[in-house]
Formats: structure tokens, sequence, C-alpha cells
């Protein structure tokens, strides 16, 4: 399975020619557009499944929506083949969620070499803000990420590798 979503590129997710990762799955992801100032939009359906005992989407699956929202915004502006693997988030609830759809943007704060500072909001059907977030997030290549999970390359093969992208941008 692994393998398999790792051969996924945004792009072929989000036009459909490939099903999402699992995660987003889970939380019925959907690609709505990414404007001109570089803001991705999505949606999420909350279902009964993602519901606390308040009968409230829990606090841990807004979360979830605010990862998907933010992670895919840097290879949806950049078009490169990368992970987004998520360092830190801080998140500020405003307001509960219920069953429906539930609106998701993010987008790129600071890009560094290697590390991304995101921003994400989640809204309501009428647009009002359900939770925002910020995180720090390290910019993978596939290629590298494979080769983490494979096995075949050694830490010191990897520190150049990193070294030679980071000269190369």
């Amino acid at each position: 399975m692994f393998e398999k979503v790792m051969q996924l590129d945004f792009w072929a997710i989000a036009e459909g020619r490939v099903p999402p990762p699992p995660s987003a799955r889970l939380v019925g992801w959907r690609f709505l557009g990414l404007d001109d100032g570089g803001i991705l939009s999505c949606s999420f359906e909350a279902t009964e499944a993602l519901l606390n005992p308040a009968g409230l989407v829990q606090g841990g699956i807004l979360a979830t929506m605010l990862d998907e929202a933010m992670g895919p915004v840097v290879a949806a502006i950049s078009r490169e083949r990368i992970f987004t693997q998520t360092l830190e988030m801080k998140i500020s609830y405003m307001r509960a969620a219920g069953i429906g759809t539930i609106f998701g943007e993010g987008r790129i704060l600071h890009r560094g070499r290697s590390i991304v500072f995101l921003e994400g909001r989640l809204l309501d059907p009428e647009r009002k803000l359900i939770a925002i977030a910020t995180a720090t997030a390290r910019v993978t290549p596939i290629d590298l990420l494979k080769k983490r999970r494979s096995g075949s390359t050694d830490a010191s093969q990897l520190r150049s590798h990193e070294r030679r992208r980071l000269r190369a941008s």
C-alpha cells in the first residue's frame, strides 16, 4: 500500500486520476482549487463516524482536516513531487462543527530550503471560522522518501543528496 501511495502526485490526486491517500479519504477531502494568491481550497465531509460523544466533530479530526488543507499546498504551488511532513502544529478552535461539509484553506507563509511555514483555516458552510492553525513542515522529495522507506540509502547518502538538492534550488 505504501509504495502505491508514494507513486502518487498532488495533481494526479486533485484531478481525480488516482485516489487520495487514506488519511484524506478518512475525512472526505476534495480539492476545490488553487487561487492566484496561492491559497489552496478544499472541502471535507464530516460524517457521523467523526463525531465525539457530544455529537460534534472531534477536535483531533479537525486537526487532521487542517493538516490535509495545509500539507498539499507546497506540492500544488511548486508542482514538485514532494511530501510535507508536519513537524509541529498550533491550532485555535473558534466554534464547533457538526455533520456536513467543512471548507478548508491552506497557504504558505514562508518557504525555506527544506522547511516550510504554513497556515490553514476551516470554515463552516456559512464561511464562519471553525479553526485556524499554523504549522512547520519538512519538505522531502518523494524519491528520497522512497529510498528511506526501502532502506536502500544510508544516512550519509541522505545528507549528501539533501545538500545537492539545496544547492540546485
